[in-house]
């Protein structure tokens, strides 16, 4: 029901299809249609092109979907963390979820499984015991994340090339100040 996007982390805002061919398919090969239900993250993009490429990717955060995509075994889910424009940070695991509300100062928590219109955030505290363990885990990773977030620092203003800007002026993601 949201309206816009980037100022939330609900999965209404987050959850985006990802469509895949693999090179190996080939040019015309009919598409198999499988559904992969793992969450992943955009963070996991760069790695699987590189892969695909032949290329080892330098260290960093994701990890190639390939072998996801080509149903190897020892796929292990991990949680994913977003960002929204309003501060608040989210970490999504296959049940939970956890969000560190900026503007309150404050965790809250989903059961996907039981609301998965993230409609009724319940406060951290009232994680069920049966869902202590992982809701706890998910906050620790969540404010691991947020901690090196703050420490790597304001980012330093760069000068965009013209064509850049009106590009994202078209797109209305940069406002005229003349307007």
């Amino acid at each position: 029901g949201d309206k816009s996007h980037g100022y939330n982390v609900l999965d209404e805002n987050i959850h985006v299809p990802l469509i895949v061919r693999p090179p190996q398919a080939g040019r015309g090969a009919e598409p198999t249609g499988t559904r992969l239900a793992p969450i992943v993250g955009l963070v996991d993009l760069y790695p699987t092109f590189l892969d695909y490429a032949g290329v080892t990717p330098p260290e960093i955060q994701g990890r190639s979907l390939r072998p996801l995509i080509e149903g190897r075994s020892g796929w292990a889910v991990r949680p994913v963390v977003s960002q929204a424009s309003s501060g608040d940070f989210g970490i999504r695991g296959d049940r939970d979820k956890v969000i560190q509300r900026y503007a309150e100062n404050r965790y809250v928590w989903y059961d996907l499984a039981a609301d998965p219109g993230e409609m009724n955030p319940l406060p951290f505290e009232q994680v069920p015991a049966s869902r202590r363990e992982e809701a706890d885990a998910l906050r620790a990773a969540l404010r691991a994340y947020t901690t090196r977030w703050s420490e790597m620092g304001a980012p330093t203003e760069t000068a965009t090339d013209p064509a850049t800007l009106e590009a994202l002026k078209s797109l209305g993601y940069v406002v005229d100040d003349n307007h």
